[in-house]
């Protein structure tokens, strides 16, 4: 179990060390999705009784997020937010626009 003593990406940079995981994730970024993924989870979990089934969707779920870091161009270094567009807008615009409409609702 990891503690507040233990740094984020600690658990990252021992799976890169045993290939794991490849070299080039940025654990910066990765550890920072990581609690993203597992906070949605738990919530939803808590909250949303019939939308996850845990213990029953525990590997399914692990195994998502494992595959996330290992293939997702968005948690290397030096790559920004995903380059594909939306009628003509960039990802990172779009999320802007959806925080800003999320501050509308309360």
């Amino acid at each position: 179990m990891l503690t507040r003593t233990r740094r984020p990406g600690t658990a990252l940079r021992n799976a890169i060390a045993k290939e794991q995981l490849t070299s080039d994730l940025d654990t910066v970024r990765a550890s920072g999705v990581v609690h993203v993924f597992l906070d949605g989870l738990l919530r939803d979990w808590l909250l949303e009784q019939n939308s996850i089934v845990l213990p029953r969707d525990a590997t399914y779920l692990a195994d998502v997020c494992i595959g996330m870091l290992r293939h997702s161009p968005s948690l290397r270094p030096g790559v920004g937010m995903c380059i594909r567009t939306v009628k003509g807008r960039s990802a990172s615009d779009l999320l802007r626009r959806v925080i800003g409409l999320m501050r509308i609702f309360p």
